[in-house]
């Protein structure tokens, strides 16, 4: 089989854990006119899935045991909470730069159970390190040495966190109905 040019850079993003913006044509056009093939090859070969999104390729496994994905979901739920307190939509606010000591402010400024929370999976106080993973990832990009802006990808955790809720919702309903069954 012979595959495109760009297919190792592809296979080792994609296994390092990117996400594989449509900004970074060649890679993400690659990916999209080989598909199948893409798809068959990850399967076979790592047993992971390749999903597309309208905006970005990435891949899924059953049996990843990495904390990022929760503690992205951390980060944004704390920074959701504080904007709104502030009377500011997450959702059109990550459209914009956002300095990385506004982030920081509205990290630090939250009551001890979410400082606590922070500090326990490492967001603080190492705040720029944990955005630079992000940016590794593509998840965040640095618009500046102090601003960063949140990719496409962010919709993608927000769609979790929201799978999540959902699901815990669902849970305690049938808590309920188990209990009043009795």
């Amino acid at each position: 089989m012979e595959y495109p040019s760009n297919h190792k850079q592809i296979v080792k993003e994609l296994l390092d854990g990117k996400f594989i913006l449509n900004t970074n044509v060649s890679l993400f056009k690659t990916l999209d006119e080989n598909i199948d093939d893409y798809k068959s090859y990850f399967a076979s070969s790592f047993g992971y899935e390749l999903v597309k999104k309208s905006e970005f390729f990435y891949l899924v496994s059953d049996e990843s045991n990495e904390t990022l994905s929760r503690n992205i979901i951390i980060l944004l739920a704390v920074l959701c909470y504080e904007l709104d307190q502030d009377q500011k939509n997450f959702r059109e606010q990550i459209r914009y730069p956002l300095s990385v000591y506004d982030i920081e402010n509205y990290l630090m400024r939250t009551n001890t159970a979410y400082s606590e929370i922070l500090r326990e999976v490492k967001i603080m106080p190492e705040i720029e390190k944990f955005l630079k993973q992000l940016a590794k990832r593509n998840i965040v990009e640095f618009v500046s040495e102090k601003q960063i802006k949140f990719t496409p990808v962010v919709e993608l955790f927000f769609d979790y966190a929201k799978e999540l809720a959902e699901k815990k919702s669902e849970d305690l309903a049938l808590q309920l109905s188990d209990n009043d069954n009795k």
